[in-house]
């Protein structure tokens, strides 16, 4: 493979350190976690204690774009770190090591309930649809914007009802408030609102049988 460098020049603005320059993932619930996800547009900007300081970047990646003082990073699949190099207008280099992490997958929830047996009763509380991260994970509240829900009755008849949103609309309550128990709910093809996802799509899929 060959590695490209990135030369850019930065103006950075002002930071609480003295006589530091930082770092900071902004796409992450913690900006400070030296980490980076692959399926990600990392979103990552540089702070200095020295305010419209110059400093020249280098980062040894083949997917960088830049916005004003933003880079959007996207690791490579064979990359398990990347360096960064911040070089300051008096010379001095600073080294940054930032791991980089496959995107965490999510399962597909109705308020608390997992696939299984799903009471009628809780369904029609509209408990809305969720994403359930590993315990890992570094980002931030992500939910489902846009998700299928598929109904299949006893007879094995399909019916399809697009869900706008997390949650059921007034229309769509009315609707399930007709289903019958024994009849199968399975809600998949979600989209979530992560704005700097490669792909917003989310492969997890939640199948129900509705009991009373």
């Amino acid at each position: 493979m060959i590695k490209r460098f990135i030369f850019i020049l930065l103006a950075i603005n002002t930071f609480n350190s003295i006589g530091q320059l930082e770092i900071r993932n902004t796409s992450l619930e913690n900006p400070d976690e030296a980490l980076l996800y692959r399926q990600l547009y990392n979103l990552i900007e540089f702070k200095s204690a020295s305010k419209d300081s110059i400093v020249k970047v280098l980062i040894e990646n083949d997917t960088v774009q830049r916005h004003i003082n933003t880079f959007f990073i996207v690791p490579e699949a064979d990359h398990q770190s990347i360096d960064i190099s911040a070089i300051t207008l008096e010379g001095d280099t600073i080294v940054f090591t930032l791991d980089v992490k496959d995107f965490p997958k999510p399962d597909l929830m109705l308020g608390d309930q997992k696939s299984g047996n799903l009471s009628k009763a809780f369904l029609l509380q509209n408990p809305g649809l969720l994403y359930d991260f590993p315990t890992d994970s570094k980002l931030p509240f992500i939910y489902p914007v846009k998700s299928d829900l598929v109904i299949i009755n006893k007879k094995g008849k399909e019916k399809l009802i697009k869900i706008n949103g997390n949650a059921f609309s007034e229309k769509q309550m009315k609707q399930l408030s007709k289903l019958e128990i024994g009849e199968t709910l399975i809600f998949k093809n979600s989209i979530s609102s992560c704005p700097t996802c490669l792909d917003s799509r989310v492969e997890a899929e939640l199948t129900f049988r509705l009991i009373d």
